[in-house]
């Protein structure tokens, strides 16, 4: 990897990452996330920065200087689970419900707090793809 685009590594996993690596103060640095995922090249702690900055606006992660730590939100999202019943439920959905299970989606993004909101729509794009639309049959 010689980059970190939303579609090679999404925020979860960006996250995750920062707190597997912190030290003791819950701290780490843009260059020692790069060579933690890889990022070889000189231009890998800018790209980690450039993420952690991001990341920064959705109140994700800190800055002290040099270092970044995650929030509490940070913490949260890489913790959020969910329960084995409603993973059950939305596995089991018909093709033809998931209109409906992304209506009830909608209806949730649209009452969560502005940072989350985002990060679940960076979530969705990493997730989709882009959001590229898919092309329709017999056309």
């Amino acid at each position: 990897m010689s980059s970190l685009t939303l579609q090679e590594m999404n925020d979860r996993e960006i996250l995750a990452r920062l707190n597997d690596i912190a030290d003791g103060d819950g701290f780490t640095t843009s260059r020692l996330m790069a060579q933690a995922l890889g990022l070889t090249d000189k231009n890998g702690p800018s790209c980690v920065g450039s993420r952690l900055a991001w990341l920064r606006r959705y109140d994700a992660v800190d800055k002290d200087g040099k270092r970044w730590r995650l929030t509490e939100r940070g913490h949260t999202l890489i913790k959020a689970r969910l329960r084995t019943s409603q993973v059950r439920a939305l596995g089991s959905a018909e093709e033809n419900q998931l209109v409906e299970v992304v209506d009830l989606l909608g209806v949730a993004y649209g009452g969560a707090h502005p940072a989350t909101a985002n990060l679940v729509r960076r979530q969705w794009l990493h997730s989709t793809g882009g959001g590229r639309s898919v092309p329709m049959k017999g056309r």
